[in-house]
């Protein structure tokens, strides 16, 4: 696993941060071997997008960065507003994202260092609401211990703990997220009500926001980021195509085969980086260069060209 692991310092075609020289200085400006500095360095970055954009600042036009896709992008961006990494970043000078964007910056800085990283999509959970909310955190090699531990990337804290000084942001209790296919073997297993997953703590979702439908959305996301595609999570593709008019029956009934079959790769710490790479190159799985996505601006659906991605 200890090589394996090293595939994971290789920038995709999502997390590169590009050879713009500003991007470039900054980055060599943060501190080697210092995985605090990068969790920091990210969490103050994103601006998420549901935010209170006249209270804090931001120009709600800015809305639409929720769209960027690469890494380089998002650098350049914060670099245009900031030239440190390090600093403190009120919200004007931030990116608007989510905690997908946050994910993929620390990818693009964790590997800039020469660290093991990918990213998880799952769900993180909030025991006031006992609901699980869509989520991307990242895994990062721990060659001293041999094992992956989960980095909270987007998450507040201070010291590398959150605000209660309770929980590690840089090692994260296995009982506080669980990637897309946990999340689905757990359910299917009846350990877990399907019915308390999805994007927000709502009962009045709709259905393919939420249960059955978006959680076989976060095994098939997942997958996509183990092969190193960070897709946008409103992306879709293959087997999801059509997915938002099934009902949750269907759905099960229709791809819960093979969501059990991704799941009994994906499902471990231990990822077999081979066995991913078969299953993200089967038909209904692959990314494929074009994709369905939902615009960040309209919230209509569209084509997006995603070849550089798939490269």
């Amino acid at each position: 696993m200890a090589q394996q692991a090293q595939f994971w310092t290789t920038q995709t075609s999502v997390t590169s941060p590009g050879d713009n020289p500003a991007v470039t200085a900054a980055i060599a400006a943060l501190p080697d071997n210092n995985l605090l500095a990068i969790r920091d360095a990210t969490a103050q970055h994103i601006f998420h997008f549901r935010g209170n954009y006249d209270a804090k600042g931001v120009p709600p036009e800015r809305r639409s960065e929720i769209g960027l896709r690469y890494a380089s992008t998002i650098l350049e961006t914060l670099i245009s507003r900031g030239h440190s990494l390090s600093e403190p970043r009120p919200p004007p000078k931030r990116v608007v994202g989510t905690s997908r964007d946050a994910v993929v910056l620390f990818l693009s800085l964790a590997r800039a260092k020469g660290i093991p990283a990918r990213g998880r999509v799952g769900f993180t959970f909030y025991p006031e609401e006992k609901w699980w909310i869509d989520h991307v955190v990242a895994e990062v090699w721990d060659a001293q211990a041999e094992r992956w531990r989960l980095v909270e990337a987007y998450m507040a804290g201070k010291n590398g703990k959150d605000e209660t000084g309770k929980i590690d942001l840089l090692d994260l209790p296995e009982g506080d997220f669980l990637t897309g296919p946990k999340a689905w073997r757990a359910v299917r297993e009846g350990r877990v009500d399907p019915g308390r997953f999805g994007i927000a703590p709502d009962e009045g979702l709709p259905p393919f926001l939420k249960a059955w439908h978006y959680l076989a959305h976060n095994v098939l996301h997942d997958l996509a980021w183990l092969d190193g595609k960070e897709m946008l999570l409103w992306d879709h593709w293959g087997v999801q195509d059509g997915m938002n008019r099934k009902s949750p029956g269907e759905v099960v009934e229709e791809l819960g085969a093979l969501l059990d079959e991704v799941a009994a790769v994906t499902g471990e710490t231990g990822v077999e980086r081979e066995a991913v790479r078969v299953l993200a190159r089967r038909e209904g799985l692959r990314v494929l260069s074009v994709v369905g996505s939902i615009d960040p601006v309209s919230g209509g659906m569209v084509e997006v060209d995603v070849a550089r991605v798939v490269a």
